[in-house]
This record gives C-alpha cells, structure tokens and sequence, in this order.
C-alpha cells in the first residue's frame, strides 16, 4: 500500500492534512467547541505522518511500509470513531483511548500481515477511514448545539464526500477515481475552511449571547433607574447629555420628562465647574462617593444641595456617568450655620477676629507673590459709649448692625469686613491703592453719617465713625501687626482730631497732635487721576438699613 504515490502527491495531500490540523487548533481555542475535536485532531495528526511515511516507501520492505502504513491508517480511524462518539456525549478516558489506539492498531495491522489477504487490507484500509468519516459525517450534521449551523452542515457535508471516496477506493476500479491526487487535497482543504467556519459560528453565538447579556443588563439598570427611590441620571461622558433620568430626578431638578433628552447636567449646577471637578475625580477614580455639590436648575430661583455618588459605566455603548443624587440641604444649612457660628461675630454677621486673621494670611502671600498693593482701615463709632448710656444696650446693638450692614452695601465682596471687638471694624481692601481707598472710605463715612437707627422709645439715632487708613506699602515685610498698628494709630488721630473723618496713617507718624478739628488734615494729600480712578464693584445710592439688618 502506498508504492502509487509521488513525492509531488504526498507533499500536497501532507500540507492539506496539516491545513486541516490547524484549523482544528483554532477551533479548539473556543471553549463552546463540539466535544471529541480534540480527537479528531489527533487522528489529522497520525493522518500527516502517515503520508509523510509515504516518502518511505521503496527504502524498506514491503511488509514493514504496509504494517506501518496500516496500524497507522487504523489508529487514525479509532481515533475518528472516538472523536464523532464523544460529540454524542459518550465520555472516554484520553489516556486510555491513546493506550487503546496503538494496540487496536498495532494487532489489527499485524493480523492482516500474516494472512496476506491484499483485498482484506484494501477493504481495512480503506473501510475503517471511510466509515470513521461517515460516522462523523452523520454526528456533524445532527450537532445541535449551535444555533449557527451552516459551518457544520458544510463540514458534514464534506466528510460525506471524504467517506465516499475512500469506500470507492476498495475496489480495485475505485483506486483510478483520483489518479491526479487533486480530489483529496481539494476535500482536506475544504474540511479546513469547513473548521474555520464552524469556529466562526460559535463565536457569532458569543456574541449574539453577550449582546442578549447586555441587553438584558441594560433592560435591569433601566428598571432599576427608573424604579429607584433615589434621583439617578445617566449621561454622556463626552458631551454630558442625558441617556437615562427618572422621574425623581426630573422633579428634583425640573426637568421636561418629554424632552429630557435636551438637558445637560452641567445645567443644574449652580457652579458649571462643580461638573469639570467631578470629571477630575473620576479619571483618578471609577467611582466617586460623597461629592458636595450646589445645585440650581434652569428657570428655579432657589439653590440646594445634593450629596452626589457617581461612577463610570457602559451604557447603549456609550462611554457614561451613573450619578445619584440624596438631598443634603438641611445638613448643609445646619453646617454652614454651624461655619457662621464660628467664623462670624453673632451680632453684625461680620467676620471674627479669628477668621480676619486667617482669610487675610492668604491675601498677604498673594499680594506678596503678584506685587499688588492693598489697604487696611479700622472703624469704630464716635461716641458710641453716650449711645449705650442715653438709648441703652439695645439701641447700641441696633448701631452696630446699621454700621456693618452700610459696610456691606457700600464695600465690595472681595472686602473682608471683621468686628474686632466693641464698636470697632477692621476692613481688608486687597488689590487697592490708597487713593482709591480713600474714596471709599470717605463715602463710607458719608453714608454712615446719613443713617436713621430708632431706639426704644422710637426716637431717631444718628451716628458717625472714625476711620484710620493704611497702605500695604508702610510696612515692606507686610506685617499684619504692624500695619493695623498704623492704622490704629491714624484711627486715634481722627479721634483726637474731631471724629467724623478718615486719616491715612504712615510709619512711625506722631499722634500728638492737637484736638482741633480744623488743625487737622489728611496726612498724604490725594489728587485725582485717570490712572488710578478704579471703579467701584457697588456704586449705590444711601439708603437706610432694612428692618432684617438691624432687628
């Protein structure tokens, strides 16, 4: 057996088995391949070096190349009986099927030998293949297991055609069917696509498996969204625009539940950069937990705020946030009560003395770092002490909150305005010269005098300040003590000096000076400049304190 083929023949017909070999690896990569592949490579395996052992023939006794040659076509059938009866789920030890298929193969082989029958062997040889591939034939094309099926009828198919040929081939006529060798390679090279095809199938139904998973996933977040007792919206990463919101979050954040796909989230922060923030984190982190964030939707007046949960998901193939929302308004409210409590005095609602210090620490080293100027005046009523005594402690407490009250209407926000203890207010001016300042103090004072506070009985009360003014430049280290001791020190002098005025203090300047009013005059003359004439943030007409201001 074998003598009738050519090297030519035998490469060919080797590279198509080993085509087929391959393609049987890749399919064996898949675990949802049919059970017994692994077999079936195997028997692929012995096939190729069966052919190989081709190149044999001629070097070594007839008996021997037919004995090799048989137990070896032999195997390879036990091998595809074994492989086509596990993909019916009949189970075999490897071990023992390996062990089995030499020894079925070796005794077979040397049974056949010794009775020389040459149609007995041509009927063995060729038999055992061509029923091993109609068994297998038959099981590929019953597979039921893929719901993709044309690459194992295609299989089956060609395995029909393989099983027909070698039974043809018993006969002695059946041995001139394929003189040129080109049927065979052409089968194995179709059973090699044939595997190719059924491994695509299998993966076809992955992923027809994991597109069902996904959307059955999605189908229970959106439930979950929508049934959930929590505002939950789901957005875009990108461009930020609503996927999914329910209907607590729509009321939360009124929000059309016809067209919420119009909305953004970065339109209900009452901060656009609160959303920016929350981006930040999330590329540091998948999930973000505890995120304060103050909220004020399009066409409502009132802010609020919301303690935010957020994390990134895959929605509708959509890189997304998942972001859910619990109502901390209160809790907030209590906290900056609690914030107000310490850091502002309880009477005037201005800064303590404490917080001065440290807010201003902060604008020091910025105006160290930038080089730009900023000015430091104390307050404190005249005659405040006369006010306590003829309208009693209660009329004095309504003074104050007028006095501090007109500082927040005048004075811009970026001025921080602190109660140092009394009747005395210290005000930090950053970025401002002393021109400038100047101005603002004098129109403080203005607006002071022109105030109307009633005391107990009803009466009317008018009162005026004293204001003492400093420039950063006075002191090159920027101290703080030091600059509010010249300001103190200017303070005393418009005390001395009349009260009712500001006086702008320099370094080591002499306070005994005399009580005349009229002897006295602003230590640095100021003229005005187009250079330096900054606007005010609030240029406001006078008016008198509301009732909230000063109850």
């Amino acid at each position: 057996m074998g003598t009738e083929f050519l090297a030519a023949d035998i490469s060919t017909i080797s590279i198509a088995i080993l085509a087929v070999w391959f393609s049987l690896g890749y399919l064996i990569s898949y675990n949802e391949s049919p059970k017994g592949v692994l077999y079936i490579r195997d028997a692929f395996f012995v096939m190729f070096f069966t052919r190989l052992f081709g190149f044999a023939n001629g070097l070594v006794p007839d008996k021997v190349f037919g004995f090799i040659d048989l137990t070896a076509q032999i195997s390879s059938a036990v091998l595809f009986i074994a492989g086509a009866l596990q993909m019916k789920k009949i189970k075999f030890e490897r071990e023992l099927i390996l062990k089995g298929v030499g020894i079925i193969g070796f005794s077979v082989s040397l049974l056949l030998v010794i009775l020389g029958s040459n149609p007995l062997l041509r009927l063995v040889h060729y038999g055992t293949i061509g029923v091993a591939f109609a068994m297998l034939s038959f099981f590929f094309a019953m597979y039921r297991a893929s719901r993709k099926r044309d690459g194992f009828i295609f299989v089956a198919f060609i395995f029909g055609v393989l099983s027909i040929l070698y039974i043809i081939r018993i006969t002695i006529v059946g041995g001139t069917i394929d003189d040129y060798k080109v049927i065979e390679p052409s089968l194995y090279v179709a059973l090699a696509i044939g595997f190719i095809l059924i491994a695509n199938n299998i993966l076809a139904v992955q992923i027809d498996g994991m597109q069902e998973e996904i959307d059955a996933n999605r189908s229970r977040l959106e439930q979950i969204v929508l049934a959930s007792p929590f505002p939950i919206i789901i957005s875009k990463l990108k461009d930020d625009h609503l996927l999914l919101i329910n209907e607590k979050a729509a009321n939360l954040f009124n929000v059309d539940i016809k067209h919420w796909f119009k909305y953004r989230t970065v339109d209900f922060y009452a901060d656009p950069s609160s959303r920016t923030e929350l981006i930040n984190l999330l590329e540091k982190n998948p999930v973000v937990e505890n995120f304060e964030v103050l909220i004020r939707p399009k066409e409502m007046t009132e802010s609020f705020w919301l303690l935010v949960s957020a994390r990134v998901i895959d929605y509708n193939y959509e890189i997304a946030i998942y972001t859910a929302f619990q109502d901390i308004t209160e809790r907030k409210q209590k906290e900056l009560k609690l914030y107000d409590q310490a850091t502002r005095d309880p009477l005037t609602g201005c800064y303590n003395r404490r917080s001065f210090d440290e807010m201003v620490v902060k604008e020091v080293y910025k105006a160290r770092r930038t080089k730009r100027p900023f000015c430091v005046f104390m307050i404190d009523a005249d005659h405040f002490k006369k006010v306590n005594d003829t309208y009693g402690h209660g009329a004095g407490d309504r003074v104050l909150k007028a006095l501090s009250a007109c500082c927040r209407r005048t004075l811009r926000e970026s001025d921080i305005i602190s109660r140092f203890g009394g009747e005395e207010f210290v005000v930090f001016m950053p970025d401002t010269k002393i021109e400038m300042a100047y101005k603002v103090c004098d129109r403080l004072r203005i607006n002071i005098s022109e105030l109307i506070v009633k005391g107990d009985d009803g009466e009317d009360i008018k009162f005026t300040v004293s204001i003492g003014l400093v420039e950063s430049t006075q002191d090159d280290d920027l101290n703080m003590d030091n600059i509010l001791k010249i300001s103190d020190g200017a303070l005393y002098i418009a005390k001395r000096s009349g009260r009712n005025r500001v006086i702008i203090g320099e370094k080591n300047q002499d306070t005994e000076i005399a009580s005349e009013a009229t002897e006295v005059k602003p230590i640095i003359a100021l003229e005005k400049s187009e250079k330096d004439n900054i606007p005010l943030d609030k240029d406001v007409a006078v008016a008198p304190p509301s009732l909230e201001e000063i109850a």
